[in-house]
């Protein structure tokens, strides 16, 4: 006769190794403070079951062990959740102030039959959406395709509603599962919290899930300054002149070594912003360098950078005779506005090709012959002439800020320097 093995508890195999592992430890705890709340789960869902009072509408009249449902799943984030919940029910319990009403009401249990019901919750998603369109009409096109696309993204993939912090707690975590860095989850974690704001002010929720969530999230300062050297510029320099397949670049690489522009702000440069008489560029608009679309510049400000000695060869040498004020400073081989993503993937880093065969870029070529110590992102051109010009002691970190159009402090914490000298330097690029 065949022997029947005895069931499991359901959902005790579908718990991870390391879920066990924190629930058992926290359950450790809680025993030795002699709390009097153990955690349990069942399925995916966390419990604490503990002496407590009889639930409204119950036939019983005395305390017995029961179930408290906390909305937490079986995660190692939940069971920090629940941890903490369990020593607070433990302290209600111990002061004979424990009552059944907030756990029914907030998670809607059916033995709560006279309390009044919360406000019915909106998925996530539909908040999300309703909040792009209302944002829509005021920030830019960019900031729709990028910031608030990735933030939508990551919610579906997510794939819950968050109504409370445990689900925001789990949704910050789900993000570094997915492999975001902690830079990237906090400003989803900002985007979310400025969404239910927004929805509590409609009247949509009740509560704000994410609110402070974002500043709990430690991030690392910013990257410090890795400019080139001189000599590595010079390298770089001429490598673009000499170059048979991408020497046309050479006047847009030049150009950013001697502004400092940021290359959004340099693509976006029209004949236009250019006065070779009264020797100024407008900075004024921008062209994202992932959509190629035109925008505003950084923070919507403007900045007038003046044009010095080798700045004006440069533009003189490439301004066409027959030119529109319209037309793109820079332009692709085509003749077309340059493309900053293509001149970064081919020109200056490199690409794999259909072979699979690895084609370096000339800043990546460089860096195997020894003439660039290390690989760089074209950013730090920009850092390049700050560097440079504040060790110079050609301008004060408060000129330089304004020609680059960053925050003076932000000029000061990296670059800080003091000098009297308020034109441009001739860096000899």
């Amino acid at each position: 006769m065949k022997t029947l093995t005895p069931s499991k508890p359901a959902g005790v195999d579908n718990l991870d190794k390391v879920t066990q592992e924190r629930l058992a430890q926290a359950n450790g705890r809680l025993r030795a403070g002699n709390v009097g709340v153990v955690i349990r789960h069942r399925g995916l869902k966390l419990y604490l079951r503990a002496m407590l009072p009889p639930k409204p509408g119950s036939p019983h009249d005395k305390p017995h062990q029961q179930e408290i449902a906390i909305g937490a799943r079986a995660n190692p984030a939940g069971v920090s959740v629940a941890e903490k919940e369990a020593r607070k029910v433990g302290s209600l319990i111990e002061n004979k102030e424990f009552s059944w009403l907030p756990y029914l009401k907030k998670y809607h249990l059916p033995e709560l039959e006279n309390a009044e019901s919360d406000k019915p919750t909106v998925p996530t998603l539909d908040l999300w959406d309703r909040y792009v369109s209302y944002k829509a009409p005021s920030v830019e096109v960019t900031t729709i395709r990028s910031t608030y696309s990735n933030t939508r993204c990551k919610l579906v993939k997510f794939g819950h509603t968050i109504s409370d912090r445990l689900g925001a707690i789990e949704f910050r975590d789900f993000c570094f599962v997915d492999g975001c860095k902690p830079v990237t989850a906090r400003k989803y974690l900002v985007q979310l919290n400025a969404c239910y704001e927004w929805a509590m002010e409609c009247g949509l929720v009740d509560y704000n899930p994410f609110s402070g969530l974002a500043k709990q999230l430690k991030v690392r300062s910013e990257s410090k300054p890795d400019p080139f050297t001189r000599e590595e510029a010079q390298a770089i320099l001429e490598a673009f002149r000499i170059h048979k397949r991408y020497g046309y670049y050479y006047p847009y690489v030049k150009f950013l070594f001697l502004t400092g522009a940021r290359p959004e702000d340099a693509v976006g440069l029209q004949w236009k912003h250019i006065n070779l008489k009264t020797g100024v560029i407008k900075f004024e608009e921008a062209v994202n360098t992932g959509f190629n679309i035109r925008k505003a510049p950084k923070n919507h400000q403007s900045r007038i950078f003046p044009i010095n000695d080798l700045l004006r060869q440069l533009l003189e040498s490439i301004k066409p005779r027959d030119f529109q004020p319209e037309d793109p400073v820079f332009k692709s081989k085509e003749g077309q506005q340059l493309n900053h993503s293509n001149f970064l993937r081919r020109a200056w880093k490199g690409y794999t090709n259909r072979h699979k065969t690895l084609v370096p870029g000339i800043v990546t070529k460089l860096v195997e012959e020894g003439k660039v110590s290390h690989y760089r992102e074209p950013y730090a051109m920009r850092d390049t002439f700050i560097s440079h010009c504040i060790e110079r002691k050609d301008a004060t970190y408060r000129q330089v800020s304004e020609w680059v159009g960053n925050k003076p402090e932000v000029i000061h914490r990296h670059y800080a320097g003091k000098v009297e000298t308020v034109s441009v330097p001739d860096l000899g690029f």
